[in-house]
């Protein structure tokens, strides 16, 4: 467990000094996280959570500015229809337009728009905050897979070595047999250990595979693409050793380095301000509006000449007797 912990403290601390390369023939630790940062899907999504905080900010902004919105409204009617300009029925094909023009401005709404903008930036950072934890999950998640293989290579080396030295005892036993030193049932136990070693590599090779899905996975590349690990060369023992900290002094770290810790702290001071947004409905609002529109209708040109005369005939009495007449209007 000790030699595990030493490896992977050397690996995260050569990390930044490691140089790495996209091309290269063997992928190093340093090469493995880079790569897996730049393509994971989780990371991406972070990052537009966070584009759209920042969106989310400059539409509050916006509220502190006045609006302007302007319409158009064409067309012709046919039969019974209603006289835009007149608001009168007619039985006749008008041709008709409107246009609309209208602006408002915030004057006061309780601060709601300034807690907004406080809330929106508090957002940005949490987000930000936020793809800072997956980038370090994917880092750890990395190195772990990273740190499996290298194990499974040394558990391959160690069980080939095995089979080796039982293939030499073999060699040895044999010659013992022959002179009539050692019986030759002896060799029977030698043959199962062969058998078991064996065995072991076939385990170990498994093992290598294994890892080396778990870290392809990670890194998102496509089984036909080779991934090759590079393993580091370490040092002397004594130059992997690290002082290990104490419990306490870990724990006062991470508070105030851990980035998941950090977006909990600004999101709970974002709902603080969230409340503040929510107590300024309690407040009246004040605003100002303009606006212009006007109509049109094509029976406008009826008028245009000016008003329109003609005679209407009536009957009245005269000394009892009824005389048609004719008035002008």
């Amino acid at each position: 467990m000790m030699k595990r912990l030493q490896l992977l403290l050397f690996l995260l601390i050569t990390l930044l000094s490691a140089s790495s390369s996209f091309g290269q023939d063997k992928w190093d630790l340093a090469t493995c996280i880079v790569y897996a940062r730049a393509h994971n899907i989780t990371i991406k999504q972070g990052e537009l959570r966070q584009d759209i905080a920042q969106i989310n900010l400059e539409q509050a902004r916006h509220g502190r500015y006045p609006n302007l919105n302007a319409s158009v409204n064409l067309g012709n009617s046919y039969g019974r229809t209603i006289d835009p300009t007149t608001n009168t029925f007619r039985n006749s094909t008008l041709g008709f337009n409107s246009f609309n023009l209208n602006s408002g401005v915030n004057l006061f709404s309780g601060g709601r728009v300034h807690y907004q903008i406080q809330q929106n930036k508090l957002e940005i950072e949490a987000a930000s905050l936020d793809v800072a934890e997956l980038n370090n999950n994917i880092s750890l998640m990395v190195a772990q897979a990273y740190i499996n293989v290298l194990f499974g290579l040394e558990n391959y080396k160690n069980a080939k070595a095995n089979l080796d030295l039982t293939q030499n005892q073999v060699d040895q036993l044999m010659k013992f047999i022959k002179a009539g030193v050692r019986p030759e049932n002896d060799k029977l136990e030698v043959e199962a250990q062969i058998a078991q070693n064996k065995q072991d590599i076939v385990v170990a090779q498994n093992a290598i595979d294994q890892a080396y899905l778990n870290l392809r996975q990670l890194l998102l590349i496509p089984e036909e693409q080779k991934l090759e690990i590079a393993e580091p060369i370490l040092g002397a023992a004594a130059e992997l050793a690290v002082k290990l900290p104490q419990l306490d002094e870990v724990y006062k770290t991470a508070l105030a380095n851990q980035p998941q810790i950090k977006a909990a702290e600004v999101r709970l001071a974002s709902n603080h301000v969230a409340e503040k947004v929510g107590k300024s409905a309690y407040y009246p609002s004040l605003g100002l509006n303009a606006g212009m529109n006007s109509n049109y209708s094509s029976v406008n040109s009826l008028f245009s000449a000016g008003p329109l005369v003609y005679s209407a005939p009536t009957q009245v009495l005269i000394d009892g007797q009824a005389i048609e007449v004719q008035f002008s209007q």
